[in-house]
Parts: structure tokens; sequence; C-alpha cells
């Protein structure tokens, strides 16, 4: 049987730290559990966005809003058009009418959607 040599003493302890080194970052990254994919919110996000540039913002003459007039001033309007679709109003708003045609959950998601784009 052979015995390990000066040498090879001396670098074992050299060999085992890079092997540590090693194992450390190729099983030590990212969470537990794996990676879950997109989110609940994020989901409602990329369907409430969806929906906004097909059926509000377009770039067709039959939409309400060009998507190049999206801004944060009328992203909050529209906000408030989406909470208040519902109510009885005396007059229609530019952003009453731009949101008209959403129906059922399509008003939250859109709703979800700018607010979380403009920070509202």
């Amino acid at each position: 049987m052979k015995r390990f040599t000066k040498s090879t003493k001396q670098r074992l302890p050299f060999v085992a730290l890079v092997v540590l080194f090693v194992a450390t970052f190729s099983f030590g990254s990212g969470s537990v559990g794996g990676g879950g994919g997109i989110s609940q919110y994020g989901q409602m996000y990329k369907q409430g966005k969806a929906i906004f540039f097909q059926k509000v913002a377009c770039a067709r003459a039959e939409c309400a809003i060009k998507k190049s007039d999206l801004n944060a001033s009328l992203a909050r309007d529209l906000v408030a058009s989406l909470r208040s679709k519902d109510e009885l109003k005396a007059e229609e708003s530019s952003s009453d009418k731009a949101v008209a045609n959403l129906v059922g959950n399509e008003v939250e998601k859109v709703e979800h959607y700018l607010s979380r784009r403009f920070n509202l």
C-alpha cells in the first residue's frame, strides 16, 4: 500500500478548500423549492397589459386611446374611471368611454396593470 508523500499531504487541504468552494456556489444559489414561475399578481399584470392594449389603447382607429398618448396623468384618469365604472354619472368623460367595453374581471386586471405601471 502506498503512503502519501509529504507534498501530497500539503496539497490535500488546498484541494478540499477548492472542492468546498465549488460546491458552495453550485448548490447554494437559488431559492428553496426552486422557481415557481410568475406570481398571481405578475400574471394579473401581464393579462391586464394585454387586455389594455387590445381593447383600450392601440394603433387601430376604433380604439379610444392611441398607444403613444398614454402617460401617468391619463392612466390616473383611466383608473378613476375603472373604479367608478358601475356608478351612475351625470356626464361621461373621455376616460369613461375608453373603458366602457371592458367586462367582468377585465376591469380589475386593467386597473392592476395601470396602477402598477404608473405607481398610482
